[in-house]
């Protein structure tokens, strides 16, 4: 039932929807982009790797410990219900308390994982941002939920531009770690402080009922197997590179993956806050779902392969107008995460179809293989080819993902191989076209990515 007075998911035209979750999302990347931009003239890359390998252990003990309870409000047809959105709550309060020492009890042990980085001082802001995380309001999923797009919206694009402007400011008044932790934390603490204004009149309460625990539990088993997998398999690569290349390397690398990602993490949004809700109210089997969706899949495959061919063709001037010559190298890893990040997209809009028909153990598996496909080639690629090749067994572990998500929808009845394919082949083509006209007029050279890899064969 609707929460609070918010109107229901038939209420608002798809289109709408996706709307307003285009324009919170993008205005949400321009600010984050326009941050970073701002950061790379003040700090140096070392930096950048080391804020990534942080941000990775914190993104690890948040998953490793993830039971759904966001998922869960927005799956269960009794979230609307205060005794069921305050235990999910409490849940979520309890798991923050807990997870925060665990930052602190690795201080003893982290000269012997990663000697050299000196851990042990910044691992309590870890604890802070992960307190600061856990004192999220459930508002959040509840608006998802009702497909309140336009307030998720303002939300997410208000805190984002508060919380980047508060992180340039410590930044430039303390131009090392320090100041980009604390940064960091304020930035979440605006986040957090602005989901208590998403829903008026959301009263929030200390509770647990033991039937709703029970619910977000048989639920988040699923969630918890999927999400154990899916950080072991979005930031082993980071994880591993720490110990075979600098902080500097690390900090390109994490580089040329953002500038990838920012069109792969609004299929992830799209994916999250559209599909998974639409086809958790359907009450349909798979060949009918498909129907409904399926247009609407393309439209957005279609703008996906054209923007992810611009990043493979333009690399080389993408990174020379944003960044200054110490970031250059960064154009030999961003065609291939592109890639990487193309197929990211297929698999995140299936996992979330699959969510929704409440078939999570899919989303499970799929992501185990991302991780085998990783354990098995990421240190031979590593110390064979570099950051690019990271990058190419980050494709590797893509195309394992979408073969396990492939599997789970003919399962479940429904399929989209054969969108897939052609958007795939698509791809390619216009990648090198795009490519060809670009090097012709001279404002890129000629597939230096692939030089790099060649290279090491001696070819």
């Amino acid at each position: 039932m609707p929460i609070l007075g918010m109107k229901g998911a038939g209420a608002r035209p798809l289109l709408m929807r996706v709307g307003w979750t285009t324009f919170g999302y993008m205005g949400t990347q321009v600010v984050r982009f326009g941050t970073n931009l701002v950061l790379t003239r003040l700090l140096a890359p070392d930096l950048f790797g080391l804020m990534i390998l942080l941000t990775s252990l914190r993104v690890g003990l948040e998953l490793l410990t993830d039971v759904g309870i966001a998922q869960n409000v927005v799956a269960n047809r009794n979230s609307g219900n205060p005794d069921f959105y305050n235990t999910a709550w409490t849940l979520q309060l309890i798991r923050a308390v807990i997870l925060c020492l665990f930052p602190l009890g690795f201080i003893p042990v982290a000269d012997f994982f990663y000697p050299g980085i000196n851990l042990a001082e910044i691992l309590p802001f870890l604890s802070a941002m992960i307190i600061v995380m856990g004192l999220h309001s459930i508002a959040l999923p509840l608006a998802i939920k009702e497909l309140q797009s336009f307030r998720v919206a303002v939300y997410e694009l208000s805190s984002g531009i508060v919380g980047s402007a508060l992180t340039i400011l410590t930044v430039y008044l303390q131009r090392d770690i320090y100041g980009l932790l604390y940064g960091n934390i304020l930035a979440i603490g605006v986040a957090t402080t602005f989901t208590y204004w998403l829903v008026p009149g959301l009263k929030l309460r200390l509770k647990l009922v033991r039937a709703h625990v029970n619910e977000i539990v048989n639920l988040g088993k699923w969630v918890f197997i999927s999400s154990v997998a899916f950080f072991l398999a979005t930031n082993f690569d980071r994880l591993v590179l720490a110990k075979y290349v600098s902080l500097a390397s690390l900090g390109l690398y994490g580089l040329a993956r953002s500038l990838a990602d920012i069109f792969g993490q609004f299929g992830s949004k799209l994916g999250s806050a559209i599909i998974f809700p639409s086809v958790a109210s359907m009450d349909l089997d798979g060949r009918d779902i498909r129907h409904r969706i399926v247009r609407h899949r393309l439209n957005f495959m279609a703008l996906a392969c054209c923007v992810t061919a611009a990043l493979i063709a333009g690399a080389d001037l993408i990174v020379e107008l944003l960044y200054d010559d110490r970031y250059r190298d960064a154009a030999l890893v961003l065609p291939v995460a592109a890639i990487a990040v193309w197929f990211g997209i297929i698999n995140t809009l299936n996992e979330n179809v699959l969510l929704g028909l409440r078939r999570p153990e899919y989303l499970a598996g799929g992501n185990c293989a991302k991780f085998v496909s990783l354990v098995v080639t990421l240190p031979y690629a590593v110390t064979s080819f570099g950051i690019v090749g990271a990058a190419w067994a980050m494709v590797a572990s893509e195309l394992c993902r979408y073969a396990m998500l492939s599997f789970g929808e003919a399962r479940a009845g429904i399929s989209f191989k054969r969108q897939d394919l052609l958007f795939t082949a698509s791809l390619a083509g216009l990648a090198i076209g795009l490519h060809m006209l670009l090097t012709e007029i001279g404002l890129v050279e000629s597939w230096p990515a692939w030089r790099e890899l060649l290279s090491h064969f001696g070819a």
